[in-house]
């Protein structure tokens, strides 16, 4: 017995929604189904699961069975299957045979192919089932599998592809060497950008800082009027410092740098210039922006904050203590010893930033293994590998 069908409602303008109702819903001689119109999508869908019958004065819409099922679970699954494949199979290969071709006076359904597979059913209205209109799609076109070069042609000719009529070329979904490489060069060129763009941040505050410094030039100078004398007061004004060129590459600069920092105006400078660097707020990051920008890798690499593993001092330097005061300053409220903790853990993370990380993951990965005692003695001629 048969008490679910799948529905095809046509609509007055034209379009198209697949449901499954009772077949108590619908009249096979008018081709007429009635639905409710002033009810959830939940109490509907309740409905039509218990197979209730429908209630005088529902209002009637034309529609077509396509296929009538013995339970609500098929009827679901055929309507799933006319929303998204655009059709109702014919046939049920494997599945137990509970269900009847709609009826004769419309002709049997068979999957639509070529041109007619082009208009894809939508869902059903939002006020039937609770279900949303789906726009109409077309279906996505195959790709074509691609195929290697080398198993296309070969210095000599075509290559055979055997009786099978597949080339052995490399597997699917499989990168080429050569595809393997772009895509290296690409990551590498990413990289690099990242690398340029935080270096034009890093240029556009320097342009920043001699900006500052030019203006305040500007308002300090004081030009004598034509023809007159600059007083003693004005000769004997000192010149207003240069400002610290950043990142600082070297050791010399660095050394040349504490020369300067003995001058209590210098260090005022210096530590006006980092506090204008960057925008963060937390520690972490204060430290990163300022370090980072004062301070070049190689630098970096040279210090340590106690001194540890043959690095220098980086604590008894005039540079540490200016740095930490611009870093106190940013960041309100943090301890000295917060501070100094977030220091010398960046110093000590010098040799991984840049690239150096991965390099040397790289190193450690193409060192071969060490061959042991008891495993057997190295061949003559070939020492067995030393890993430091």
């Amino acid at each position: 017995d048969y008490k679910y069908a799948v529905v095809e409602f046509i609509e007055d303008n034209d379009e198209v929604t697949v449901a499954p109702v009772p077949l108590s819903w619908f009249d096979k001689e008018t081709n007429y189904c009635v639905w409710p119109s002033n009810m959830s999508g939940v109490d509907i869908l309740s409905r039509v699961r218990a197979g209730q019958p429908p209630d005088p004065g529902w209002p009637s819409f034309k529609g077509t069975i396509l296929r009538e099922c013995k339970t609500f679970k098929k009827a679901k699954k055929r309507t799933t299957i006319a929303e998204t494949l655009s059709c109702v199979e014919s046939t049920d290969a494997g599945e137990p045979d509970d269900e009847e071709p709609a009826s004769t006076s419309r002709g049997t359904r068979r999957p639509p192919s070529g041109a007619e597979m082009s208009i894809v059913l939508p869902t059903p209205l939002p006020s039937r089932l609770g279900g949303a209109r789906a726009p109409v799609q077309e279906p996505k076109k195959k790709k074509p599998r691609r195929q290697h070069p080398e198993s296309l042609t070969s210095e000599h000719g075509p290559l055979e592809t055997g009786g099978t009529g597949e080339s052995t070329g490399v597997p699917k979904d499989t990168a080429t060497p050569f595809e393997a490489q772009l895509l290296k060069v690409v990551l590498d060129l990413r990289i690099q950008n990242e690398q340029l763009q935080q270096q034009m941040r890093e240029m556009q505050v320097s342009v920043g800082q001699v900006l500052r410094h030019v203006v305040s030039l500007k308002h300090q100078e004081e030009q004598p009027r034509f023809g007159e004398q600059a007083t003693p007061q004005e000769m004997a004004r000192p010149e207003p410092p240069e400002l610290f060129l950043m990142p600082i590459c070297d050791m010399e600069e660095f050394r040349a740098a504490e020369a300067r920092l003995k001058n209590s105006a210098d260090r005022t400078l210096l530590e006006e210039q980092l506090l204008s660097v960057g925008d963060g707020k937390t520690l972490q990051k204060v430290v990163r922006e300022m370090v980072g920008r004062l301070l070049s890798k190689q630098v970096q690499e040279r210090f340590s904050l106690l001194g540890y593993r043959g690095k220098s001092r980086f604590k008894d330097t005039a540079m540490c203590k200016v740095v930490i005061g611009a870093i106190k300053s940013r960041t309100e409220g943090c301890s000295l010893d917060a501070v100094e903790k977030r220091l010398s853990r960046f110093l000590s993370g010098a040799s991984d930033r840049e690239g150096g990380r991965a390099n040397r993951v790289k190193k450690t990965s193409s060192v071969p293994p060490t061959v042991s005692d008891d495993e057997g003695t190295a061949s003559a001629g070939q020492p067995a590998a030393i890993i430091e």
